[in-house]
């Protein structure tokens, strides 16, 4: 073998290592399982060096696969919005199911380690891709409406004291912007100021019939609350408990017309006495909550 010409040397090392390929094999095959540590180092060492590179390629892999509809590993035909075969698909769902609890501890353990660089990142990613961000998530509430009202439910029933202590902070916290935020809504959404204003009468005219036994009636909008009154009777004995409930609710009604008039027939129907009844709060201010939720649905579509 010569030593003092480099290039000589190197010509010499791969006519060897052709003659003799499946020896070295052989022999690197028996290193690596009597040192395994160090095999292990060494594969450290050179993924920390050469790491943006591997990250480059394997997206660019990735990405070619995706476009051919090709799986990753043996070039075969891929599931539909998936990068592995059948075949694959189910290995790597069995091998996470096995191996859950021993990925979330290195998810977590890696999380604590790097807080502050993974936030800064997060943060960066959103800013560069605000509008695709929002987009899949609007697809992915139209899609799994039913299932996203569910696990809201079930999140509400386990954590409800939780809840309320939040509310009620919040609110504390936030009273002044909480209500310019309703003035300024009252001054630009008719519907929103024509049912709070309806609503907030109907309150208003219960309470002194409570009082005075007086009642009266909404001329403009062709409400009777006397009605209203003789059809929720009789008053539940505990009234603190209750609300007065719309059946029907009145975000399902349209108050205002195309041409932006107020639509009467619409409001009739909505303060008719027999959309009308008395619910326990906690029930009333759930049923608030997801009548809410249907609207802003609707408004998406």
């Amino acid at each position: 073998m010569p030593h003092k010409d480099k290039q000589a040397r190197l010509e010499w090392q791969r006519k060897y290592a052709k003659k003799n390929r499946e020896r070295i094999n052989l022999w690197m095959q028996g290193w690596r399982k009597r040192n395994p540590e160090k095999v292990k180092e060494k594969n450290k060492e050179k993924y920390n060096k050469n790491r943006e590179k591997y990250l480059e390629s394997k997206k660019r892999k990735v990405k070619e696969h995706k476009i051919k509809g090709i799986c990753t590993i043996c070039n075969e035909k891929a599931k539909l919005g998936n990068t592995f075969c059948e075949y694959h698909l189910k290995y790597h769902r069995e091998f996470n199911n096995k191996n859950k609890e021993k990925y979330n501890k290195k998810k977590k353990e890696y999380y604590h380690k790097n807080k502050k660089g993974l936030k800064i990142k997060h943060q960066r990613y959103y800013r560069e891709n605000i509008n695709l961000i929002k987009n899949r998530q609007k697809k992915y509430q139209e899609k799994n409406k039913e299932k996203i009202l569910e696990r809201c439910k079930k999140y509400r029933d386990k954590n409800k004291e939780k809840n309320k202590e939040y509310h009620k902070n919040y609110y504390q916290k936030n009273k002044p912007k909480i209500r310019e935020n309703r003035k300024e809504r009252l001054k630009i959404d008719k519907k929103f100021r024509i049912s709070s204003r309806l609503s907030s009468l109907l309150n208003r005219v219960f309470h002194s019939y409570i009082k005075n036994r007086k009642t009266m009636s909404s001329k403009k909008y062709g409400i009777d609350y006397k009605e209203i009154i003789e059809h929720l009777k009789p008053f539940p004995e505990d009234l603190s408990k209750y609300h007065i409930d719309h059946i029907i609710p009145l975000c399902s009604f349209r108050f205002i017309n195309e041409d932006d008039s107020i639509n009467f027939e619409e409001i009739k129907k909505a303060f008719a006495p027999e959309n009308h009844q008395w619910l326990l709060k906690e029930e009333n201010l759930r049923k608030i909550k997801e009548d809410r939720k249907l609207s802003i649905y609707k408004k998406r579509k």
